[in-house]
């Protein structure tokens, strides 16, 4: 099983809005960030 998921803010920071993520999740903008992770909405 292939893992499609971007889970670290390095790899979001580089593409950041409008990357699209596995095939079909269009990030469009960052909600908030904390401690722990960011969110984005998609």
């Amino acid at each position: 099983m292939i893992d499609n998921t971007i889970n670290d803010d390095k790899t979001i920071a580089g593409g950041g809005e409008g990357t699209i993520l596995a095939g079909r999740y269009h990030i469009l903008r960052q909600l908030g960030q904390g401690g722990m992770g960011s969110i984005w909405l998609a």
